[in-house]
């Protein structure tokens, strides 16, 4: 499945599904995507676990040319009404086992097969699903955090990542270790994705450079997207006369030109006819229909110092270093957020920046 996604910014590192029994096709599978500035290192899997568990040690830079190991776990969780207990429970003790052996940070995305509270699915369930004290076992061993539950607004209606039928579930999850983590977020997207019943989760997350030796997290930034020309705005139902006044004015335009009086007989005769009718249309539509205009903004300015601190998430960056470097005596904060992304089974870590700068 690698070899299909059309990202080539990204080094793609993927555990292929197991064959299906008697069957075509594969089962489970993960595929992680890293950006290809990150220097990236690939922890070997026990076969046991391959199209479940994909680890990654990102190296990442700090501003004071510093590298750090950040280990991204992805994996696809088991989940079987017929599965033994002890298979699960083997699955998320091996995952912390990972976890343990990080030299700093950890961060574990994907399809976790797991509610952490009624609120999270539609499915009505006898005492603790044994998916959610497995869970919850592997985040008491790793010491590590549940992102969605840090948010306090899992609630299945608005941001279910699961859908099936009549079942509705928050399955796919971002847990986050206890040390080296400032903060985190995550949140679904409502994009169409072909072929799964899941939706893309998008997280963001500020991770801290370990206290020695003394640095800023810095990562490269993506290039900006690109501008496009607005569209057009489709007429009203009293302005149906505007697409024949178009056809007419692309009409005379390409009489006027006389563009049909040159043949297309090879690349270069094709281009010329495609630039001069893609250019016609173009001035034709301009003349004939409406184009959206950009409102100005009128968002207020905050002033308080206080308020811009607490709106742009820095204030938690100050408590937390504040509550590590209690012995320094002034410390200075930057933070910008690096993103995870998961779509379905394809997790994709993209640029951020987070840092923690002490005096010398």
């Amino acid at each position: 499945m690698a070899s299909r996604i059309q990202a080539p910014e990204y080094s793609t590192h993927e555990s292929n599904g197991r064959p299906q029994d008697g069957g075509r096709g594969g089962k489970w599978g993960v595929i992680v995507g890293v950006l290809r500035a990150i220097h990236v290192e690939r922890l070997a899997i026990e076969a046991e676990y391959e199209g479940r568990i994909v680890a990654l040690d990102l190296v990442l830079n700090t501003d004071q040319k510093f590298g750090f190991k950040h280990r991204l776990i992805a994996v696809y969780a088991p989940w079987d009404p017929g599965e033994h207990r002890t298979a699960l429970g083997q699955f998320w003790t091996y995952v912390s086992a990972l976890c343990a052996t990080a030299s700093h940070s950890w961060s574990v995305i994907g399809d976790c097969n797991a509610t952490m509270s009624a609120s999270e699915t539609t499915t009505v369930s006898d005492g603790l699903p044994p998916t959610r004290m497995a869970y919850l076992d592997f985040l008491r061993m790793s010491e590590g955090y549940d992102v969605w539950t840090s948010q306090g607004d899992a609630h299945v209606p608005h941001t279910y990542t699961f859908a099936n039928h009549a079942v509705k579930s928050i399955l796919d999850r971002l847990a986050m270790s206890m040390k080296g983590t400032v903060a985190a977020s995550i949140r679904t997207l409502h994009d169409f994705i072909p072929s799964t019943d899941h939706l893309p989760i998008l997280a963001s997350v500020a991770l801290a450079p370990p206290i020695s030796p003394i640095s800023s997290l810095c990562l490269p930034t993506q290039n900006p997207s690109g501008q496009y020309p607005p569209r057009f705005r489709y007429p009203r139902r009293s302005e149906k006369h505007r697409f024949s006044t178009f056809a007419s004015s692309v009409d005379a335009a390409i009489s006027e030109q006389c563009l049909s009086a040159r043949e297309v007989t090879d690349d270069a005769s094709f281009d010329f006819r495609y630039q001069r009718l893609t250019s016609i249309m173009r001035e034709c539509g301009l003349h004939v229909f409406d184009v959206p205009k950009q409102q100005p903004s009128t968002t207020r300015k905050l002033t308080s110092p206080a308020i811009r601190m607490i709106t742009s998430g820095k204030c938690q960056l100050l408590l937390s270093a504040l509550s590590q470097c209690a012995q320094y005596p002034s410390v200075q904060i930057s933070l910008n957020s690096g993103q995870i992304c998961q779509y379905g089974s394809v997790v994709l870590a993209a640029s951020g920046k987070a840092g923690l700068h002490l005096p010398p």
